[in-house]
């Protein structure tokens, strides 16, 4: 089942991107905030639903103690929505390091994980399942390879803690495959492409990722997240063309 990210129509009322995207898609993964925070209409809709949670001006790395804290309010009041609605993924962004955090980056890793730790006992409670997404190559984010993410999983052992695998973002570290070493924690993939100098979220085929390793992650949610509604349904025919092709070379 391919599902589309509500990122392909932001600037438009949550009401109108499901009476868009749900005539092609049966499953939508909502980016919860801006135009898309309140879920209160979702009830009306027969779909499946997976959530983004806010990380917008967020920062679960922060040493600023008040945006850190409402940081992780915002983000816990997505995993009780997620409850409340009987969604089980929801994708988080890992921190990032801020100009004072570059000057103490053990401080900053360890105010993250108790982060992580925090969200995931949350995610526990609530029975929803934390997917930590990876980020692209820049120098100021974390979780941007196999190793950083391994990082995570290592520290914190929860079977609600789990991977948002994102191919457009491991595009831009140069090798896509090597993050099948994370396989066993993936639930979530977000599909869309760059030229792999930039997380352009461009429709599947106009970059230059390898997709030859979706049909090994077919067990996975798969939700197109690109920028236009138009550029989700040419992603959608690359998907259809490739599992084809794949089937006719099984």
């Amino acid at each position: 089942m391919i599902g589309v990210s509500t990122l392909c129509m932001l600037d438009h009322p949550l009401e109108s991107v499901l009476e868009t995207v749900l005539p092609i898609f049966d499953h939508v993964e909502i980016i919860c905030e801006g135009n898309h925070a309140d879920l209160h209409i979702v009830e009306s809709y027969s779909c499946t639903l997976s959530l983004h949670a806010p990380f917008s001006d967020l920062n679960t790395a922060s040493l600023n103690r008040t945006i850190l804290k409402e940081s992780l309010r915002q983000i816990t009041e997505c995993l009780h929505l997620a409850n409340t609605h009987g969604v089980r993924n929801v994708c988080i962004h890992p921190g990032h390091l801020s100009p004072l955090a570059i000057h103490f980056p053990e401080k900053t890793h360890e105010v993250h994980l108790q982060s992580l730790k925090t969200l995931v006992s949350v995610a526990e409670d609530t029975g929803v399942i934390l997917g930590l997404e990876n980020m692209p190559l820049v120098p100021i984010l974390m979780g941007r390879t196999p190793g950083e993410c391994s990082l995570f999983f290592n520290s914190i052992e929860s079977d609600n803690l789990k991977m948002t695998f994102d191919m457009g973002h491991a595009n831009t570290t140069g090798d896509v495959w090597q993050f099948l070493a994370l396989k066993e924690y993936m639930t979530v993939v977000h599909l869309h492409d760059n030229e792999g100098d930039s997380d352009s979220h461009l429709a599947m085929g106009d970059g230059t990722t390898d997709f030859n390793m979706l049909p090994c992650l077919t067990h996975n949610q798969l939700v197109i997240e690109v920028n236009t509604y138009d550029h989700a349904l040419k992603s959608l025919a690359f998907c259809t063309a490739l599992f084809s092709t794949d089937i006719q070379h099984s």
